[in-house]
């Protein structure tokens, strides 16, 4: 009996070796799947956060050329609140250059195209900061500078044009 009983022990460990085997390398091959998965998520996840960094860069740098030009308007301000020589807009080219106000928009309108994808920009003077129409004379001014953003793609189509409008007072 105890021949019979050392058989059978070892009969059984020979077949849970052989029902074992291959188990192993499955288990890593479902471990490198799911593990590719995640990476492949994370990849996404960048690029999503790239395109919105981008962006939030574009925001950045038409809010710095908008107080740019509210800036130098500030320091022309007799030229600026009563002779009408910043109001400038949308689609508008660049005044000649023989004024300060006139290098002011024409360096401004520059940096606008060459910053911003399809930037562009407008400058309106109110006689109040809620009033709605450009006047000739006034000490608001509304600073708006638009741009085009890509479609999700990030190809050259328009999705929109973006817009912010900065109001000061000089």
């Amino acid at each position: 009996m105890i021949l019979v009983d050392s058989a059978t022990r070892g009969l059984r460990r020979c077949m849970s070796k052989r029902g074992q085997r291959g188990a192993t390398l499955l288990e890593v091959l479902i471990a490198m799947l799911v593990l590719s998965f995640g990476i492949l998520g994370h990849a996404g996840l960048q690029g999503a956060a790239v395109k919105a960094n981008h962006g939030a860069m574009m925001r950045s740098q038409a809010t710095v050329l908008a107080y740019n030009i509210l800036d130098r308007m500030r320091a022309n301000a007799n030229a600026a609140i009563n002779g009408n020589a910043y109001n400038i807009d949308f689609d508008a080219g660049p005044p000649p250059a023989a004024t300060v106000a006139g290098q002011d928009l024409s360096a401004w309108k520059i940096r606008l195209q060459n910053t911003l994808p399809g930037g562009d920009g407008q400058i309106c003077l109110r006689n109040d900061a809620a009033g709605v129409a450009c006047q000739a004379v006034g000490n608001f001014v509304v600073v708006s500078v638009r741009w085009t953003e890509t479609d999700a793609s990030n190809q050259d189509r328009v999705q929109d044009n973006a817009l912010i409008q900065i109001v000061g007072r000089l």
